[in-house]
């Protein structure tokens, strides 16, 4: 079989770029392509240029995530190309149907943001820049996708990879791992930085009528767990170059790092900070302004943690989440 080649694409986010990794025999297969602006079309196109090939001699996109810079140009590919787009159940719907899952996802973070305690003048900055993404991001008609789960077999470079439900970062995540060679293609799951727990809503209302907030950080150490058991001989991640150390090595890393910045928000629910927007000025102050949401993203993953591990309590009071030390 064939390795794939990375082709790094830019981003407009403080990431950096990202990376769609490219199949060139038995036939061009792509995961992942980016967002649809001019510089990551270009690097797209100029990546594919390298192996003497153009969008048009695609035969399958395989998307791992319904985030932007994974899935955004995957609509500008569907009109120059013939591929099918390959999607997974968990991920269809944000492929298929962009404009009804961004306004679900808008309006439920800015539930969750209120509740965090943010200033609504911070929240309706927030909401405009959530719009802007709108504009580098389009659907792939629905009769040019191909629905995958986890019981498929994708064909890839010439061997066949088994598909891994991969939830934390993103309940839409999946992951491509070939046994025989055991590499890994672990999208935002492992990156030598531990990846934000995107704030989602569950698909269905719970029993009495409601939404629930999917709890990314713990679905994220559960997910951690099962890569730690496999076997991995090199790691295709979304963000970064392949992976020269182990991949265990890069998983303590990211446990250890999870771990003492649970202990920094317990610390300072010790010490009379009862909110999430007041516990990530502190351990976030570093952040500018506009960035502040990744680091709130987190902090509600630790405090979902505490709470698991029944550290702390979260009480609701004028609207707003206040948490104390049991």
């Amino acid at each position: 079989m064939t390795k794939p080649i990375r082709l790094e694409l830019p981003t407009p986010f403080a990431i950096g770029s990202v990376n769609a990794w490219l199949f060139t025999d038995p036939e061009p297969i792509l995961v992942d392509c980016g967002q649809k602006t001019p510089d990551c079309i270009a690097a797209l196109e100029a990546g594919l240029a390298a192996e003497g090939l153009t969008t048009a001699d695609l035969k399958k996109v395989v998307i791992t995530h319904g985030h932007v810079d994974h899935a955004g140009l995957g609509g500008y590919l569907a009109e120059n190309s013939d591929a099918e787009f390959w999607v997974s159940d968990h991920n269809w719907d944000w492929v298929a149907d962009l404009d009804q899952k961004w306004g679900e996802r808008m309006d439920f973070m800015v539930t969750v943001v209120e509740k965090a305690g943010v200033d609504p003048k911070l929240i309706e900055k927030m909401v405009s820049g959530m719009r802007g993404i709108a504009s580098i991001w389009e659907s792939v008609p629905v009769d040019r996708m191909v629905r995958f789960n986890t019981n498929t077999k994708l064909a890839m470079g010439g061997a066949r990879w088994d598909v891994i439900h991969a939830p934390g970062h993103s309940e839409s995540q999946t992951c491509f791992y070939e046994p025989i060679s055991q590499q890994l293609i672990s999208a935002d799951m492992l990156l030598h930085i531990a990846p934000v727990p995107v704030i989602e809503r569950q698909k269905e209302l719970n029993a009495a009528g409601e939404v629930e907030r999917i709890l990314g950080l713990p679905r994220f150490m559960q997910s951690l767990e099962m890569f730690y058991e496999l076997d991995v001989s090199a790691v295709y991640p979304g963000h970064g170059p392949e992976f020269k150390d182990p991949h265990r090595v890069v998983i303590d890393r990211q446990r250890d790092r999870i771990g003492k910045r649970k202990e920094q928000c317990y610390g300072l629910v010790a010490d009379g900070h009862r909110t999430i927007k007041g516990i990530t000025d502190v351990m976030y102050s570093h952040f500018p302004e506009g960035s502040k949401i990744t680091g709130l993203a987190m902090v509600v993953g630790y405090t979902d943690l505490l709470m698991q591990d029944n550290r702390i309590s979260r009480t609701l009071k004028d609207g707003v989440w206040q948490f104390e030390v049991i």
